[in-house]
């Protein structure tokens, strides 16, 4: 049975045969395409499916639509007709119209694009050249002019060139000393927040001297071992050096012991150096160290507490006025909190002082009555670190208390960026509400950080 009269299978068009049609007598025709294919090595011609655009010489059974006829599609030869070298790949051929198609190779034009470029910058390179060295030729003009100007001619007729005065460096002045900031209240001043518990809450930038946040700043409050600030100003300044001694008597210290003021521990007939009642007046908040400061500088305490009032009276200070040097409790013994902050400004400006109030612990010279020493540490940093807020650390302060005036703090906390604030809390009902409330001031001037307060423990 030849090709054409073959049974055709369900759904297959004859133009779809595996097999091209066959002449009389069994001869294979070449493909209805015309290709020119050259026959294989076994006789036969590589088959390739015909475009659909020739389906028209064979119409499609009734009912059928005739196949659609795409612009350009890929067909591949029949593997099963070609040689073993060409089956690894089929022939691919890109038909068009009925008709292959050749591609041609596109120019590189990246040479060209490159060169261009670089002649561009070439350019631009020498006009900038240009614009500067021209700039520097009028520049040399001008100063050639203005020399020529400013010249006058001698007897001979020369140019002499005027005679530039010598630079002479200003005389050296002394700088400033300490000032005491008294914090102004003004429209950028807010309320304390209702998180802070005490009474008495006051916070300034010691930079600009305004208040920040304020309650009751004005109104005469206790300062308890606050008062140690200015006692240790006082000493200060009075005293030559930090290498005096001084030896401690039981006549000193056994009042102390009897009202119950805090002591750094010194011994009677102990003989210490001047550094060492600083830091025991600083840290531990030593009695016996401030009425030997006050001994030492006035003979009496009574009578340094005279010189404590001078000192304030320097300052500007006018709702303050001292009794003692330690902060025992007295009805005359009082300030306020806006003027507390204004003597913590004035010592935090002396840097021996503010490096000695900033220690976390600090031992004393080795005695006889205290072969090692005395360890001293800070009331404030066994409460804090100092880190409690980020963006901010707590350097320094001062705590205080009696009966009178309950918990007290006064407080320096530096910001990333250099700037200072101090923070008042007096009336505390505990020893942590100092701390909390410092905390949450200084949170005050990070709007942006979460506070972070201790918990309330027994502290170490």
């Amino acid at each position: 049975m030849n090709q054409q009269n073959r049974p055709q299978q369900s759904g297959q068009h004859p133009a779809y045969s595996r097999r091209p049609p066959q002449a009389p007598g069994g001869v294979r025709s070449n493909p209805p395409h015309g290709n020119g294919s050259v026959p294989n090595s076994r006789g036969g011609y590589p088959r390739v499916v015909p475009p659909q655009q020739t389906l028209h010489r064979q119409p499609p059974p009734y009912g059928q639509q005739r196949p659609a006829q795409p612009a350009s599609r890929q067909i591949y030869a029949d593997p099963n007709r070609l040689g073993r070298a060409q089956q690894s790949a089929p022939v691919r051929i890109q038909v068009q119209s009925g008709l292959p198609v050749r591609r041609r190779r596109r120019k590189k034009r990246w040479p060209a694009v490159l060169l261009a470029t670089l002649f561009v910058m070439l350019i631009a390179v020498g006009a900038v050249v240009g614009m500067v060295l021209y700039r520097r030729h009028e520049e040399a003009r001008e100063l050639a002019a203005q020399v020529q100007n400013d010249s006058t001619p001698n007897t001979a007729g020369e140019l002499v060139l005027p005679v530039q005065p010598e630079e002479t460096e200003p005389p050296e002045t002394e700088p400033p000393g300490p000032a005491a900031v008294m914090a102004a209240s003004d429209s950028s001043t807010v309320p304390v927040s209702e998180k802070v518990e005490a009474p008495y809450a006051f916070l300034m930038d010691v930079a600009s001297g305004t208040a920040i946040a304020e309650r009751l700043p004005d109104e005469r409050i206790y300062p308890a071992s606050m008062t140690k600030v200015m006692t240790l100003i006082v000493a200060y300044e009075e005293l030559e050096s930090f290498d005096q001694t001084f030896t401690f008597t039981a006549a000193l210290i056994n009042p102390l012991v009897e009202a119950n003021a805090s002591r750094a521990g010194f011994a009677a007939g102990e003989t210490v150096p001047v550094i060492d009642l600083f830091y025991a007046a600083a840290l531990p908040s030593g009695a016996d160290a401030t009425t030997a400061l006050a001994e030492m500088v006035a003979g009496s305490e009574a009578a340094f507490a005279e010189r404590m009032n001078a000192k304030a009276a320097e300052m500007g200070l006018r709702a303050t006025h001292f009794v003692n040097a330690s902060g025992l409790h007295d009805d005359n013994h009082y300030s306020t909190l806006r003027e507390v902050a204004a003597i913590f400004s004035y010592a935090m400006q002396i840097e021996p002082l503010r490096e000695i109030m900033s220690a976390y612990q600090y031992t004393t010279a080795s005695t006889p009555q205290n072969p090692e020493g005395i360890r001293l540490s800070s009331t404030l940093f066994s409460y804090l670190s100092g880190d409690e807020l980020p963006g901010m650390k707590i350097i320094t302060g001062k705590t205080g208390y009696t009966l009178e005036a309950k918990r007290c703090l006064v407080s320096m906390a530096v910001r990333d960026d250099g700037r200072e604030f101090i923070a008042v809390i007096v009336g505390g009902e505990n020893k942590w509400i100092p701390i909390t409330d410092s905390v949450e001031l200084y949170a005050a001037c990070l709007p942006t950080v979460p506070v972070d307060v201790p918990e309330e423990t027994t502290a170490a």
